[in-house]
């Protein structure tokens, strides 16, 4: 935790017009609203991830700090204790350690110090700090089905009541998703960029163009990204038909989950010998999710039990593997 009592130059490369949800108590939130708009040229917005303007860090004082532990929020957002000479010491103390703040900065002493604490507690979370899981699906070879099982996998996870993100790339398997650079998908403003999937609205997803994503995404908005990776080494779910080339890569991939397109040369019985005791799952070939992923209305438009069979790719990884089925 950073922590300052002095004060501090400006720095040169402070952001500019950064949002600022002020969580502050009646002696406070005037005088640091004017000084954040008047001085930094920041903005002060609603304490809301969903909002027009979603913050990017969150300004507390002690008053503020037990109101918002006692709502028990887990949104992730960066945020920063403002403490003044005269706040009770055991008070502070105890605030500092339950709420475990990005840094700690004097007011009105210390407050030229703020600019930095917001650089480092922002850069922090773009860099993936506190941001949600993140599942990258990829194949042993291309044409298997990675597309299709990422946006299926995302959907599952939305009607289970988390905000899911697929990031996916080359043939989208959805219409007029929202296209973004590779390496945009680590923006903190990545879910309002993103288009809601058909039929879910706690699902969105972005399209990389022709290249995969080039790291992952850490808006803090998303519970769950599902990343279509293509045939990267780097892999938590590994699609594949039961066929030559799964024999040559399950051994090798460093995948926890197999998800098996299929039936083929490969029996269920060799496949879970392959996999080594990771979780495996059959999803049958099936018309009806060829014709869903044609007309984009994939996941909304595939069959209950195509997505049922899927469900324990999303359960936790520690879990014991699932039984390998038959489609």
């Amino acid at each position: 935790m950073s922590t300052t009592g002095t004060a501090a130059p400006l720095l040169p490369t402070a952001p500019q017009a950064v949002p600022v949800a002020l969580g502050l108590g009646e002696r406070h939130v005037g005088t640091v609203r004017r000084w954040l708009e008047g001085t930094l040229g920041w903005q002060a917005v609603d304490d809301d991830l969903d909002g027009p303007v979603p913050p990017s860090v969150r300004l507390v004082d002690v008053d503020g700090a037990v109101r918002l532990l006692g709502t028990a929020s887990g949104d992730r957002l960066p945020t920063l204790l403002l403490v003044e000479d005269d706040d009770v010491p055991a008070l502070v103390a105890d605030v500092a350690r339950r709420l475990q703040p990005a840094g700690v900065c004097r007011w009105p002493d210390g407050r030229d110090a703020l600019p930095e604490l917001v650089v480092r507690a922002v850069g922090a979370a773009r860099t993936g700090v506190g941001a949600g899981r993140v599942l990258r699906v990829g194949g042993v070879a291309g044409g298997v089905g990675t597309t299709t099982v990422t946006l299926a996998l995302t959907g599952l996870a939305a009607w289970a009541g988390q905000r899911a993100l697929a990031v996916v790339h080359g043939h989208a398997g959805v219409r007029e998703a929202a296209p973004v650079p590779a390496d945009a998908v680590v923006a903190p403003d990545l879910w309002a960029r993103a288009t809601p999937l058909p039929g879910l609205a706690a699902a969105r997803v972005v399209h990389t163009g022709r290249g995969a994503a080039a790291g992952v995404p850490t808006d803090r908005r998303v519970g769950l990204s599902v990343l279509d990776v293509g045939t990267a080494p780097e892999l938590d779910v590994v699609v594949c038909r039961p066929d030559g080339a799964a024999a040559e890569q399950l051994p090798v991939t460093m995948a926890g989950a197999v998800v098996v397109v299929g039936r083929g040369l490969l029996s269920p019985d060799r496949i879970a010998e392959l996999a080594g005791g990771r979780r495996v799952v059959h999803v049958a070939t099936s018309v009806r999710v060829a014709r869903a992923v044609l007309r984009g209305q994939v996941p909304a438009g595939l069959p209950g039990r195509w997505l049922d069979d899927l469900r324990p790719v999303l359960a936790d990884p520690a879990a014991a593997p699932a039984a390998a089925t038959a489609p």
